[in-house]
């Protein structure tokens, strides 16, 4: 006659304390899986849209050239002025792009770069406004950040000192040439825009213009008044 033989109380408190603490594992370890994929897909999620705003800064700011336009109102045969209004914390430019087969743009439109509540967008026209409000139906508004806390852009001038060193002639302003006295008609050498997340975070995006160079610009170029 074969007897079964009965677990004892204590295997089977040491049973249920391995069996436990194989689950305990088994839930870390899944925990840990489940948090590295949420952060891995948050990171990639975080990439794309810098990618995105990577590939619309590019397109707008190294593409960025002179364009005079009159201003409202002026007299026949005044000067024209420069559609270029950089200032800390928006800007105002033309900018080259591809021409559409299906659209009516030309090879130039205007761009204002500005935040509006939590977002950076980019609002295109066909034409230059100088107040942005009358562009009506043929503007248009395109939101290139989300959850931005601050947007602020550097100009970049080379001194018109040329005795001073190569590397003292490079100068940054937080505002492009205001004065409406003194108006220029170039456009600064390079474009520079921070943006602060609401998170905290901090990017920066540094570009050089298509329309000035040291050695080549469109349209007339004359150096910085003092």
């Amino acid at each position: 006659m074969i007897r079964r033989r009965r677990f004892t109380l204590l295997e089977l408190i040491v049973a249920v304390a391995v069996f436990s603490l194989v689950m305990t594992v088994l839930y870390g370890f899944g925990r840990q899986v489940t948090v590295a994929w949420e952060r891995m897909r948050r990171d990639q999620r975080a990439m794309a849209r810098l990618m995105s705003l990577d590939r619309a800064l590019d397109g707008i700011l190294t593409n960025a050239v002179p364009f005079l336009w009159p201003e409202p109102d002026a007299d026949v045969g005044s000067s024209e002025k420069l559609v270029f209004e950089g200032r800390e914390d928006s800007l105002l430019l033309a900018t080259l792009h591809r021409v559409s087969t299906e659209g009516t743009d030309g090879a130039i439109r205007f761009v204002r770069l500005a935040l509006r509540d939590g977002d950076l967008v980019a609002e295109y026209a066909p034409r230059p406004f100088w107040d942005w409000n009358e562009t009506g139906d043929g503007g248009e508004t395109s939101v290139l950040a989300r959850d931005v806390s601050n947007v602020s852009f550097l100009y970049a001038d080379f001194l018109p000192d040329r005795d001073a060193a190569w590397e003292d002639r490079l100068e940054w302003f937080s505002e492009w040439d205001l004065d409406e006295d003194k108006p220029r008609q170039e456009i600064p050498l390079a474009i520079m825009v921070t943006v602060t997340w609401q998170n905290g975070n901090v990017e920066s995006w540094l570009r050089r213009t298509a329309g000035q160079g040291y050695r080549e610009r469109f349209g007339k170029w004359a150096p910085r008044k003092e």
